[in-house]
């Protein structure tokens, strides 16, 4: 994952994360702020994680955004999905349904596309 990741973000971006990090700022606050306000850095986060070989990074990536965008409760209402079934679902060891996989993208603002290798 951390290939996938920093091939996403350039030398300069890194350099100013190790810092955020030196000053005791915990990551997910860095990473929450980039995904927050970088709508093509969210997409290009997903799309790396969805390349790599385990299939729970995209699914931790997922809930790294939904917990950027607004929490589990916020994507709870806003797909009518259990909150709790939502946890379960985006845990590395879930397995959502295309509908469930579709419903969350869809209210982060993206959806699923097939291309050709």
């Amino acid at each position: 994952m951390a290939r996938a990741i920093a091939s996403i973000v350039g030398k300069k971006a890194r350099r100013k994360t190790i810092k955020v990090a030196q000053a005791g700022v915990p990551y997910e606050v860095g990473l929450d702020a980039r995904l927050r306000n970088n709508p093509r850095y969210t997409l290009d986060y997903l799309n790396a994680c969805l390349e790599d070989s385990d299939s729970g990074v995209f699914l931790l990536a997922l809930k790294d955004v939904a917990r950027a965008w607004g929490g589990m409760s916020r994507l709870s209402l806003a797909t009518n999905l259990n909150r709790e079934t939502l946890y379960h679902t985006i845990s590395k060891k879930g397995n959502p349904t295309l509908s469930s996989l579709e419903s969350m993208l869809d209210a982060l603002g993206f959806k699923l596309k097939i291309e050709a290798k």
